[in-house]
């Protein structure tokens, strides 16, 4: 059996298009996958299927595999154990829960390998994720900048709803990780949706119209300039539907203060993503990145910033070695 090990981006989501029920778009949104930080798990061979790991994930793991056994009940869980030996924090941004759901799934799925290859269809019904966003699904399977338009009228769940543009090598991302925030998630995420979807999105045209006619065509031609203005103002758009439950476009005043420091420093394409509280900025090319990191943790040294790439394809899966036992491969 082989020893195998999978590589995950993680998700910067910039924000949700419309959240009221019935309202074209529904949960249609703007996101792009990065490289670091990202999971990486292993599976080796195990009397019994197993998972070594700390805190939460060994629940969600379980969780995981228990979920992918349900839907295909005629087989197995393979004789592994699941390792996880990096993990990003959890419920800051990064669209974790989505994440590590597919990369148990994909582990375990390479194990039966007449089975069909994982697609946005079957990682929707394996993990149960994308309830309401497809993008860290998608961007799971292929990595890039997506666009995702959002439910229709019949919600079809066979709808391609996620459109791919392949991301500027060049460009790079800076992401403040503070340390110091409230974390959003679960019941209080569900609490401020209900607050604030009782009216349809005053800006939903706009924003769209800033996905379809700037940021999406000046990504696939590298104009850095056609995006990086429209990346703030879409973020701000998105936010001023959660003005009422947050700190106006932005969820804190900290993470409010963030970013206009990081514009201040000459990133103009910087933003929340989903709830904080990471920060992002978009950056032309690594020397402007890398100044502008030094800069940062120069003036801000309680704050952490890194700088990594935006991911080109998805989550990687590796075939590391060959044990004695060939049996499963």
């Amino acid at each position: 059996m082989q020893v195998r090990t999978i590589k995950t981006p993680s998700r910067l989501h910039l924000g949700l298009i419309e959240i009221k029920e019935d309202e074209p778009h529904r949960f249609g949104g703007l996101g792009l996958m990065i490289d670091d930080p990202g999971f990486c798990l292993s599976a080796t061979p195990s009397p019994k299927f197993d998972v070594s790991a700390c805190g939460p994930w060994s629940n969600r793991a379980h969780a995981a595999a228990e979920r992918w056994r349900e839907c295909y009940s005629t087989r197995d869980l393979p004789s592994i154990s699941i390792r996880v030996h990096s993990a990003p924090a959890a419920h800051v941004g990064f669209g974790t829960g989505t994440q590590f759901a597919c990369a148990v799934t994909a582990l375990i799925q390479s194990f039966h390998s007449d089975l069909a290859p994982l697609s946005m269809k079957s990682l929707r019904e394996t993990t149960g994720r994308g309830e309401r966003s497809h993008i860290g699904l998608a961007g799971f399977l292929e990595g890039g900048v997506l666009y995702d338009r959002g439910k229709s009228a019949t919600d079809d769940p066979s709808e391609v709803r996620v459109h791919r543009i392949e991301p500027p090598s060049d460009w790079r991302v800076l992401v403040i990780s503070p340390s110091d925030s409230e974390t959003i998630s679960g019941q209080k995420e569900k609490e401020y949706f209900s607050q604030c979807d009782t009216a349809s999105n005053r800006n939903r045209d706009r924003m769209r119209q800033l996905i379809e006619n700037e940021i999406l065509p000046g990504v696939s031609s590298s104009d850095y300039e056609r995006v990086a203005e429209s990346i703030y103002a879409y973020g701000c758009y998105a936010g001023d539907v959660f003005a009422s439950v947050q700190f106006g476009s932005f969820r804190t005043k900290e993470i409010a203060d963030r970013v206009a420091a990081l514009r201040q420093l000459g990133i103009p394409a910087a933003g929340q993503s989903s709830w904080g509280p990471i920060v992002f900025g978009i950056v032309e090319d690594p020397d402007r990145a890398n100044h502008v990191r030094k800069h940062w943790s120069d003036l801000h040294p309680n704050q952490p910033i890194s700088c990594t790439s935006m991911n080109r394809g998805g989550a990687h899966l590796e075939l590391e070695h060959e044990m004695k036992n060939n049996e499963g491969t």
